[in-house]
């Protein structure tokens, strides 16, 4: 049965930090502050950089569960349940993940 981990916390608890040290080798969490970091710094100057970098890493977000789903691959995110309700829990559970 594959695998869904979820780490959870306030923004700054050092969710990436943690996560290192105890996930399996050759899983990382997707770190969605970090990418939505990349992706709005890789934008040029606009006042729609913030929506266009949040689109962009919410579409990479939803594109690596569905590929984890499809090849029932355990999978990791963080999150603080603001931008990622536990609507994906509940995805995965139903796809027969064990859910941690």
């Amino acid at each position: 049965m594959p695998d869904l981990i979820i780490i959870a916390g306030c923004n700054g608890a050092g969710k990436s930090t943690f996560s290192s040290s105890f996930l399996p080798e050759g899983l990382t969490s997707f770190d969605y502050d970090r990418l939505f970091i990349e992706n709005y710094n890789s934008l040029y100057d606009s006042e729609l950089r913030d929506v266009f970098a949040r689109n962009q890493t919410t579409k990479d977000f939803e594109s690596s569960i569905d590929k984890a789903l499809l090849n029932k691959a355990d999978f990791c995110y963080e999150t603080n349940f603001d931008s990622h309700p536990l609507h994906w829990a509940q995805k995965f559970r139903e796809n027969g993940y064990q859910i941690n």
